[in-house]
């Protein structure tokens, strides 16, 4: 991935996100993240695929038994299922994780879709906490 290309891409989301009122960074990957209501949320910042978006909200619920790893798999099996274009997913540290990718026509329209894929989102994690509460 050509860390040029990476770095324009990540300043547009930046500069996108500030003008919102946000106060992104940079990981040391290159990608953006910025907090909400205290949880920290990312922008994947693809160089290789402009019409390709991610916002990913990761590890915000651990795992912490086989009893509890089952029930999680089912729960993000219905919080997928339940929210457009999101996914919840165990990740390899046994933490639950979402992640809203769409494509689009062009990387400039990313500001048109980013408060819907936020609220996606925040949707998908909603269900996956209601399902994991029964």
């Amino acid at each position: 991935m050509d860390a040029a290309a990476k770095a324009v891409k990540a300043k547009t989301y930046i500069d996108y996100l500030r003008a919102e009122g946000w106060q992104p960074e940079t990981d040391s990957d290159g990608d953006v993240y910025f907090k909400k209501e205290g949880y920290t949320y990312f922008l994947i910042v693809d160089a290789d695929d402009d019409m390709f978006f991610q916002v990913l909200f990761p590890g915000f619920w651990a795992i912490e038994s086989p009893a509890e790893r089952q029930k999680a798999l089912e729960a993000c099996c219905f919080a997928t299922s339940e929210t457009k274009v999101a996914k919840a997913f165990i990740a390899k540290n046994d933490k639950v994780s979402v992640s809203v990718e769409v494509f689009m026509k062009s990387a400039d329209q990313f500001s048109a879709v980013f408060n819907r894929c936020m609220s996606a989102c925040q949707a998908c994690v909603q269900r996956f906490i209601e399902k994991m509460k029964e």
